[in-house]
């Protein structure tokens, strides 16, 4: 028997579709990410709600201008913004909602060498 690759989870009552293996979707949200302006993990769905962990839209574009702000992913919720530095040699700047936890120091620190080794 052929069976789907296809599940889905339940947020709010919303079913969300992903992959079927339990590995594969615990791994893509884990961890710590300084994800782009305009990336798909926010873009890709109408409904926002499950991915903003309760953040009002506002504060990741804010006038609803369609300008969406670099965000940081951490345990698949976004919890903050961030910036790139003025100076190369300066670290970025993190703004958190304190809707969810924080990642730890070490974790953003790792999220933004993977940035920088990506240019």
């Amino acid at each position: 028997m052929n069976e789907s690759k296809i599940g889905t989870i339940n947020v709010d009552s919303i079913a969300y579709v992903r992959p079927r293996s339990e590995n594969v979707a615990d791994a893509a949200v884990d961890g710590t990410y300084l994800l782009p302006p305009f990336d798909e993990i926010l873009l890709g769905y109408r409904d926002r709600t499950a991915i903003l962990g309760g953040v009002e839209l506002e504060r990741v574009v804010p006038g609803r201008n369609g300008i969406f702000r670099p965000i940081i992913l951490h345990n698949g919720r976004i919890c903050g913004t961030w910036r790139r530095p003025a100076k190369p040699a300066d670290g970025p700047e993190f703004t958190f909602f304190g809707n969810e936890s924080e990642p730890s120091r070490s974790a953003l620190e790792r999220a933004w060498d993977v940035v920088r080794q990506r240019g």
